[in-house]
């Protein structure tokens, strides 16, 4: 395992040194200063209205609340990434209970064409996958339902198409119908401001086409 945390360690850094902070898009962009509007004070689902789940703009809150810098910013998504690559090497040893191909799991992770391209940017996919990652691993064990559906709940808050692969790892869980009905528990009620905010913001942009529409034709 040292060998694999000695591996990791060098593809992040690699990683970092040559992605810096070269790709800038549109969505990071909106992400980073929501994230940073959150922090000042302003209410997602209030003040300003988005169109994604919360977590990911807590997460991004929370490393701009250590260091208000596109920088650290990087780093910490970095760290993210190196956290989702760390918990598919625990499953590649679970699965082959070989230490060499745990090792190679990790660095190899992060050197996926997707992940290589993506690395430290804040956005909803790099946010979520180490709380799917993580609770299928717990769903894995005994006693573990309640924990693992809290994980794939939050993955769910963190972009809501990642239902899909939660409620496939309930399906597939050890404890199947406590870690459906946790997770059904958990997604219930948070659910509500979330489809309240999209559906503002359908309705927003609908009354800006009409608007648009009427001001184009008369």
């Amino acid at each position: 395992m040292l060998l694999g945390a000695g591996m990791l360690a060098v593809v992040l850094i690699a990683l970092h040194a040559w992605r810096d902070l070269d790709y800038w898009n549109y969505s990071e962009g909106v992400y980073a200063l929501t994230s940073r509007l959150l922090l000042d004070g302003n209410d997602l689902y209030g003040d300003v209205v988005v169109a994604q789940p919360p977590v990911m703009f807590l997460a991004g809150g929370a490393l701009l609340a250590v260091d208000d810098s596109i920088t650290w910013l990087r780093l910490g998504m970095g760290a993210v990434q190196a956290l989702t690559a760390a918990l598919a090497a625990v499953a590649v040893w679970r699965l082959t209970g070989k230490a060499l191909a745990a090792a190679l799991a990790a660095p190899l992770a992060m050197l996926t064409p997707w992940a290589a391209h993506e690395h430290g940017l804040l956005t909803p996919e790099l946010v979520g996958a180490p709380l799917l990652v993580g609770g299928a691993l717990l769903a894995a064990r005994p006693g573990r339902a309640p924990a693992a559906a809290l994980l794939l709940s939050l993955a769910v808050f963190t972009k809501l198409p990642f239902v899909v692969p939660a409620l496939l790892v309930a399906l597939c869980a050890v404890d199947r119908r406590r870690c459906l009905v946790w997770l059904a528990g958990a997604t219930r009620r948070p659910a509500r401001p979330v489809e309240r905010d999209l559906r503002s913001l359908d309705v927003g942009r609908r009354g800006a086409r009409t608007a648009g529409h009427r001001a184009a034709h008369g």
